[in-house]
């Protein structure tokens, strides 16, 4: 089976891998025969594409060829477009992997799905071919071989240039391709070929012809002067009958970091001419896909009413009764499963060992009486701070001493796999629960892979109260354990440990518009990366970049978390968003450090009047975290956008709209960013992490922890600031506000394409409203188009 290609969005060759480019190329060159040139024929002919039933191709679809393979694309390419194409290409060929930066808004997922599909096409065609000639050459040998041997008491034999098979019987006492070998033979190349083997099934031979002494002195030639055929040596009549090793077409694995993004994929990969030709399916979790109505006051979440509704009621009853769920949509698919599948369900249900089950329900609750008993006892490590940290190998004595170490994970993995498989019959048994040893077993496993080699790489850390990413978590429900709950949680500080398992694909193509410092990304992720950085396709004219230095009374404006807290920084953004808001026609994104920053300063404007002013000019929205209540708000948000009056959006870095949304035109002509979105320094994953790279920055190769802590922030940044221009006729404008982005060592944070725009525009508020190269003029020039 052949590697998969994995791309995750976040020299050219002259000939067609599908094809030779003259004859001199051709491992068949030289004088052709009469059989090359038939076989050629029948190839052409069975290869050349019938018109579309749905008519002729659509007049805005373009074909060009890139690095030796035909690309089909629903528009006339950007040259950045046809340049990341051709790296795309140009990666797969090799069996590499490439780092992409590109910027927001210049088409890199249309990019991306034509080059790779457009390959893809390519190669499925060339092995198509290839498995073509070799049944081919083939059949013809044994054909020749026959015909060689029997002409004198044969009238006639099957045609091999055509493309069906011929399946009637010979007449008694002639032989052909259908017949057994006799050991009197005198031909050492006789086998026999199964008119049921998949080559004769699939390319076989119709008619009659004759075959006089020209084509045999033909074929005689061909052989000496061409290749070796795979008919040359003798075989058996076992191993003709076992099928060809066959080549196989990779599996492409187009991977994003939301779902939203994902939507945009799908949406432009219906764009293209391969979705009629190429399969596709999606992956996506039960906040996604399911259909049925969630009522939080019944269900803790979603995952958990899910898997309760699909459990069939029959196994409480009859078993013979018909199985119905408590979900319409489940039981409207069991409809399609076939009467035999039902059956076999059933009795794999029924004829489970009671026994075994037992055994495996019976292991999980000691192992998480074990996992419990743990935490009581290290209850007093954090009875006076927060969190502690525990040493490596302290953490695993404690796991060995309890019997859920190293030597004890395959169990707990067996065990894990009979849960799994027998889940839908234990009732009462929430999802959360069977998350729960999910996620155990993942972290287990991790840690202790190939003798542990990755521990080094995570910190087990101890903390008060409930974590959504701890890796275990006891809730203090009875007398037993008094005090807060406790958590653990296992960090991993290199994304190289959970990224080794992508490596065996044949590429990986990595494309974001922040991958910068690319060096550094190389080495985290612990693979060998080519790296291509491309420019914007937007002109500068139409791009407007900026940065606020200075409040209304001229003090610096800094966003730290201690000057948030002074209402004359308040004041002074508030000012600087209302008159964003005042020359910006239509959309504009706000984006803020967090939650509790937000809150702060709408509370101080809302007692200003500040709030009122800015309603006036333009419809408010905030960011929501909740998937459902997120979706209509956009929905809104984009409708508000399109009217004279327009809208504004507030929402924060590493959001839900800061990240993989789409704004294009009039939904966003400004993006403001307040602050500069810097990791919380007192979190402990943070201050782990720093600690870690500096620990592996010369052998691992890892930038120094003060380096990846600014990284973070930027890239975050970089992030909300793409969602403003989106494609080549666009235009907008971004405020930077706080002084610390005009700082020579923050600007190499920035994207190349933003640091290329912004220059030297860094302005004091007064001049961010009378400067000649002012936001207000560049929205006056922008909006007479």
């Amino acid at each position: 089976m052949s590697s998969p290609i994995v791309v995750l969005s976040s020299s050219s060759s002259s000939l067609e891998e599908t094809g030779w480019e003259n004859e001199s190329d051709s491992p068949f060159k030289g004088k052709p025969t009469v059989k090359s040139t038939k076989k050629s024929e029948v190839i052409k002919k069975l290869f050349t594409k019938e018109k579309s039933p749905d008519g002729p191709p659509k007049q805005n679809e373009i074909t060009i060829m890139i690095a030796g393979v035909k690309v089909n694309l629903p528009v006339n390419p950007y040259g950045i477009q046809k340049a990341l194409i051709h790296q795309v290409i140009k990666t797969i060929k090799a069996a590499q992997n490439c780092l992409l930066e590109s910027p927001t808004g210049s088409g890199k997922t249309l990019a991306l799905l034509c080059g790779t599909l457009a390959w893809l096409q390519a190669e499925k065609e060339r092995i198509n071919k290839l498995q073509m000639e070799s049944c081919f050459e083939e059949i013809l040998e044994n054909k020749m071989d026959d015909s060689a041997s029997n002409s004198n008491n044969r009238k006639h034999v099957d045609n091999p240039f055509t493309s069906e098979v011929s399946f009637a019987k010979p007449e008694y006492g002639k032989k052909s391709i259908y017949s057994s070998p006799k050991k009197s033979d005198s031909s050492p190349r006789h086998y026999a070929m199964s008119s049921g083997s998949p080559d004769t099934n699939t390319i076989g031979t119709h008619g009659a012809t004759s075959i006089d002494e020209e084509q045999s002195q033909t074929r005689k030639k061909y052989k000496a002067e061409n290749i070796t055929n795979i008919s040359d040596s003798p075989r058996s009549p076992s191993n003709s009958q076992n099928p060809p090793k066959h080549e196989r077409v990779p599996v492409v694995y187009y991977g994003t970091r939301t779902h939203k993004q994902l939507q945009q994929v799908i949406k432009e990969f219906k764009r293209t001419v391969y979705c009629k030709e190429i399969r596709m399916s999606i992956l996506a979790g039960r906040d996604r896909t399911c259909l049925m109505p969630f009522d939080r006051k019944v269900w803790k979440t979603k995952d958990d009413m899910c898997a309760e509704c699909i459990k069939t009621k029959s196994s409480l009853m009859n078993a013979s009764s018909p199985q119905t769920s408590s979900c319409k949509f489940y039981d409207n698919r069991i409809r399609l499963i076939p009467p035999q599948l039902q059956y076999a369900k059933r009795y794999v249900k029924m004829g489970q060992d009671e026994a075994a089950r037992g055994e495996t329900i019976d292991f999980f609750i000691k192992t998480l009486q074990i996992w419990d008993k743990c935490l009581i006892e290290q209850s007093d490590r954090v009875s006076r701070e927060n969190t502690d940290m525990w040493n490596m190998n302290e953490f695993m004595a404690m796991l060995n001493e309890n019997g859920i170490g190293q030597n004890n994970y395959h169990n707990f993995n067996f065990h894990l796999s009979k849960l799994l498989r027998m889940q839908d019959d234990l009732y009462g048994v929430g999802q959360h629960t069977v998350a729960l040893l999910e996620t155990m077993d993942s972290a287990l496993g991790y840690l202790f892979k190939d003798e542990c080699k990755h521990a080094e790489d995570f910190v087990p850390m101890l903390l008060k109260g409930d974590d959504s990413r701890a890796l275990y978590r006891r809730r203090s429900y009875t007398g037993e354990f008094k005090g807060a709950n406790i958590s653990i949680r296992l960090l991993c500080m290199s994304p190289a440990v959970l990224f080794e398992g992508l490596t065996k694909a044949r590429s990986i193509i990595l494309a974001s518009g922040t991958l910068s410092p690319v060096g550094s990304m190389k080495h985290e992720l612990g693979a060998e990366f080519n790296v291509s950085c491309l420019n914007h396709v937007i002109s500068r004219e139409r791009v407007w970049i900026g940065t606020l230095r200075n409040c209304e009374s001229s003090e610096q404006l800094k966003c730290t978390k201690d000057n948030m807290e002074k209402k004359q920084v308040q004041d002074s953004i508030g000012k600087a968003i209302l008159r964003v808001c005042d020359v910006t026609p239509h959309g504009v994104l706000c984006f803020h450090s967090s939650y509790t920053s937000m809150r702060l300063l709408h509370q101080r404007w809302q007692q200003t009047g500040l709030w009122d002013k800015l309603n006036s000019l333009k419809y408010i929205f905030k960011e929501s975290d909740n998937t459902t209540d997120h979706d209509e708000i956009m929905k809104e948000y984009y409708s508000a956008a399109e009217v004279d009056r327009g809208a504004i959006l507030f929402a924060v870095y590493r959001g839900k709209v800061s990240e993989g949304m789409d704004f294009r035109d009039r939904q966003a002509r400004a993006v403001v960013t307040i602050g500069v979105p810097f990791p919380t320094i007192g979190d402990r994953m943070v201050t782990e992490k720093m600690k870690y790279n500096d620990k592996h920055s010369n052998g691992k190769k890892l930038m120094r922890g003060w380096d990846w802590y600014n990284v973070q922030a930027f890239r975050a940044m970089n992030q909300a600031i793409g969602r403003c221009v989106r494609h080549l006729n666009d235009w907008g404008a971004v405020l930077m506000i706080d002084e610390r982005i005009a700082e020579q060592r923050n600007l190499e944070y920035l994207s190349k394409w933003v640091r290329d725009f912004l220059g030297n525009n860094h302005f004091t508020f007064d001049e961010l409203i009378h400067r000649q190269n002012s936001l207000t003029r560049f929205m006056e020039n922008m909006s007479k188009e």
